[in-house]
This record gives structure tokens, sequence and C-alpha cells, in this order.
């Protein structure tokens, strides 16, 4: 599974700000992030991983990256301020965001 299954303590610390675990090895919001970005970088869903760079790994260009977080934004009903959007490089980047911003709509 190439390092993608999460730890215990990373499910808990998921499930702690509001990010809910789907079936399978992977929390629901990962398994659809990771299914748009494939989509829209026209990439096979299993080189989409955590780590995987969008431009250097999965050859995306600044249109690309401009319509993945449009897409992100109309699928998870979300807005994405553009100083953050900017640092999205892969993945782990946009979980980051979707655990800090679930954290802030529920404790501030």
């Amino acid at each position: 599974m190439d390092g993608l299954v999460l730890a215990e303590a990373d499910t808990r610390q998921l499930a702690l700000h509001g990010i809910q675990q789907g079936p399978g090895w992977l929390p629901e919001s990962e398994r659809v992030l990771r299914s748009i970005i494939a989509a829209q970088l026209k990439t096979s869903w299993q080189r989409v991983t955590r780590e995987a760079r969008f431009t250097e790994d999965l050859g995306a260009d600044s249109l690309d990256l401009l319509q993945l977080v449009l897409e992100i934004e109309e699928e998870l009903d979300l807005e994405i301020p553009d100083e953050r959007a900017e640092n999205f490089y892969c993945l782990s980047d946009i979980l980051a965001f979707l655990a800090e911003d679930a954290y802030e709509r529920r404790f501030l």
C-alpha cells in the first residue's frame, strides 16, 4: 500500500478535527480528494499519494492547479483563500488545510 495506511494516531487526529473516516483504509475526505486530483490531472488514482507533488510528480501546470482548487471548492462546498491555495504542493497540504478549516468551523 506504499505508505498510505493511516497510523492510528493520524486517524484519531483527523477525527478530532471533524474529518470522518470512511470505509476502507482512507478517510473519506482523502478518498474524495484523491479522486478529484486524479481526474483533474488525468492521472491514475494510485499516483496521487500524500507526498506526490502536483507539478513535479504529477505534471500539473498553473492552470491545472487553479482548476483543481476550483473543483475542490465546488465538490466540498467550501472557499479556499488564494494565499492558502498558493501553498498547495501536494495532497498533504490540502488535507492540512481541511483539518484546520474543520477545527476553525467547530471551535472558533
